[in-house]
C-alpha cells in the first residue's frame, strides 16, 4: 500500500506558480551578462536581443512596441522594437536602443535607430491577423499584435475611438465626446488588477500607476475616466506616463480620427494625417493628453464637486488645472 499513498500524497501536493520572481540577486548576476556585446553594432544588438527574448512575442502596448532593456558593462540599456501598423504594412520593423544613463527613466545617451526590411536580412510574413514570423540570422519568432477587449458601452455624444493597452498594462477605450469636444481614456473595469485608493469619495489613484480616476456616476453603467498621471513620470518617460503615447492604432484608420483632432485643437487643421501625424514630419504625433499631469494628489480634491454634475465640469477641471 505505501507506493499508493505516497502517490496519493504526490497529487495533493499545491503547485508551483511559475509567475517570475524578481531578485536582486538575478539582477546583480546580470550586470555584465551581455559585456561582449558591441553596443555600437546595432545589428549585433538586434541578433543579442532576438536570441534572448520568448520565441512568442507579445506586443501588449496597442502602438506596438516591443520594450527591452537588459545591463552591458554594468549600464542599462533600454529600448524597443516596433510594430506599427504603417511599419508591418511594408514588412518592416523599427528598432532603437540607448544608454539609460541615470538609472530607470533617466537621461539617455544618443539613441541608435534603425529601419530593418528584407535588404538588412529579416523578414516578417503575416500568418493570421495581428500575427506574423519574424526572422532575422537563423532566429525564428512568432510575433503577435494586442487588440484588447473593454467593458465599454456608449452613451450618447460619444464616439468610441477603439480599445487600448498601454505599456503599464493598464486597458482603456478611447473615445471622443462631442459636448466637450475632447478624447478621454475610460478605464476597463473589467479587466482591472491595480488596488486603488481614494483621494476623495468619487476619486481614486492606482497604488503601482499614480493614475487618477474620476468616478462618474451621471452614466449607466458609472465609468472611471482618467484625470491625472505623476508628472515626474512624463518627463523621465517611463511605463507610467500616460497612455498617450500607445493609442489603438489598429482602428484609428477607421474612424474620423482627423476630425476628431481638428475638433480639439482648431489649430492642426490641415497638419495631421489620419493617425495624428503631422505632415511635416511624420516621426511626430499630436498628444492626447487631456489629463492632469500632477505633483500634489491634493489638486483633485477639488474635483469631487463634479459628482453630480456633466462631463463639461471635468473638462473644466481638467483645462484649468492644466494652465500655467
Amino acid at each position: 500500500m505505501k507506493p499508493l499513498i505516497y502517490c496519493l500524497l504526490f497529487i495533493l501536493l499545491p503547485t508551483v506558480s511559475m509567475a517570475t520572481i524578481y531578485t536582486n540577486q538575478a539582477m546583480i548576476d546580470n550586470l555584465s551578462a551581455y559585456d561582449t556585446v558591441d553596443e555600437t553594432d546595432i545589428d549585433s544588438v538586434l541578433l543579442t536581443v532576438m536570441d534572448n527574448t520568448p520565441s512568442i512575442m507579445t506586443v501588449y502596448p496597442t502602438e506596438g512596441y516591443y520594450y527591452f532593456w537588459f545591463y552591458h558593462h554594468g549600464n542599462l540599456i533600454r529600448g524597443n522594437l516596433l510594430f506599427s501598423h504603417d511599419l508591418v504594412a511594408k514588412n518592416e520593423v523599427s528598432f532603437a536602443y540607448y544608454y539609460d544613463v541615470e538609472g530607470e527613466g533617466g537621461r539617455q545617451s544618443e539613441t541608435h535607430h534603425k529601419i530593418y526590411s528584407s535588404a538588412d536580412g529579416l523578414i516578417l510574413t503575416k500568418i493570421a491577423p495581428q500575427k506574423y514570423q519574424l526572422h532575422y540570422k537563423g532566429i525564428n519568432k512568432t510575433v503577435g499584435l494586442n487588440i484588447p477587449t473593454s467593458d465599454y458601452e456608449s452613451i450618447s455624444n460619444e464616439d468610441f475611438l477603439g480599445n487600448m493597452q498601454d505599456e503599464s498594462g493598464v486597458k482603456f477605450a478611447f473615445v471622443f465626446n462631442h459636448k466637450t469636444k475632447q478624447f478621454y481614456y475610460l478605464l476597463d473595469q473589467s479587466q482591472d488588477y491595480e488596488y486603488y485608493y481614494d483621494v476623495s469619495p468619487h476619486v481614486s489613484v492606482g497604488a503601482r500607476t499614480g493614475f487618477v480616476y474620476f468616478h462618474d456616476n451621471t452614466t449607466v453603467p458609472s465609468r472611471k475616466i482618467l484625470v491625472g498621471i505623476v508628472q515626474k513620470n512624463s518627463y523621465l518617460n517611463n511605463f507610467y506616463d500616460g497612455p498617450f503615447d500607445q493609442l489603438p492604432d489598429h482602428n484609428l484608420g477607421r474612424t474620423e480620427f482627423q476630425d476628431y483632432i481638428v475638433l480639439a485643437y482648431p489649430s492642426l487643421a490641415g497638419k495631421v494625417d489620419s493617425h495624428g501625424h503631422f505632415l511635416e514630419s511624420d516621426s511626430t504625433r499630436v498628444a492626447i493628453d487631456n489629463y492632469v499631469h500632477y505633483t500634489d494628489l491634493s489638486v483633485f480634491k477639488y474635483l469631487e464637486q463634479c459628482h453630480e454634475q456633466s462631463i463639461e465640469c471635468v473638462q473644466n477641471f481638467i483645462t484649468l488645472t492644466e494652465q500655467p
